[in-house]
Formats: structure tokens, sequence, C-alpha cells
């Protein structure tokens, strides 16, 4: 097995919150991963992330590195059981990074108008 990641969500979006939930009951094992709202952690800095980081972007932490954005989805999927760790595996190349990255940020953006979303889920434009 590999080794367990940590999923730093937004734990005040109600769209980020579901697609967390969505993650931890399809992960490969139950000791795969763990997620965690970014508010409920009391020194990010454990992680190697500030608050500010955080609440920019999803952040997936390994034991040897930091993933954010497009990359953080795609290693966060490769945690899962199949057939949804295909897309991990399938996306874990430099063609399937960049195209996790383009698509991340338009994501982020509208996510208070996907599924599970609240009123918390929009963000300050930029």
């Amino acid at each position: 097995m590999d080794d367990p990641v940590t999923m730093l969500f937004d734990g005040d979006c109600g769209f980020c919150t579901t697609v967390a939930s969505w993650w931890k009951r399809h992960l490969s094992a139950p000791d795969a991963g763990i997620a965690v709202a970014f508010q409920q952690v009391p020194d990010l800095s454990v992680y190697g992330v500030t608050a500010s980081e955080a609440s920019a972007a999803l952040h997936v932490v390994t034991p040897t590195k930091v993933f954010l954005g497009g990359e953080a989805v795609l290693v966060a999927s490769r945690s899962l059981s199949m057939p949804w760790k295909i897309v991990g595996i399938v996306a874990s190349n430099p063609l399937g990074r960049a195209v996790a990255n383009m698509i991340y940020p338009h994501v982020a953006r509208n996510r208070h108008r996907l599924p599970g979303a609240t009123a918390s889920c929009e963000l300050p434009i930029n």
C-alpha cells in the first residue's frame, strides 16, 4: 500500500466538504488517507501549509511532499478504490497534471455553483 495522505479542505465550503466526504467513503483502505478541514487544525505548519495557503486551494500532504490544486486532486485520487483510482494513475503524467492544473482554478472559482455548495463556498474575486 502507498503511504497514507492527508487532505486539507475548506470545512466552511459545502462543496469541499461533500467532496472530502465522498473521497473518504471511496478510499482503497480505511487507513489510505484522512480528510481534515484546515480550520480544525491548530497548527497547519505541521503540514507545511499556512492558513492563507489552505484557504486558497485544496492541499494533499504525503510524508514527503505537499501538493495543491489540480495536482492535489490527482494525488488524492490515487488513494481511492477502483475504478476511481484510474483517474490518478492515468493522469499522473505531465499532460495529465497540466490539464488538472488548468481545470482546478475553474472548479474552485465556481464551487458555489456545484453540488453540495452553500453561500460560503463563493470565493472573493481577485
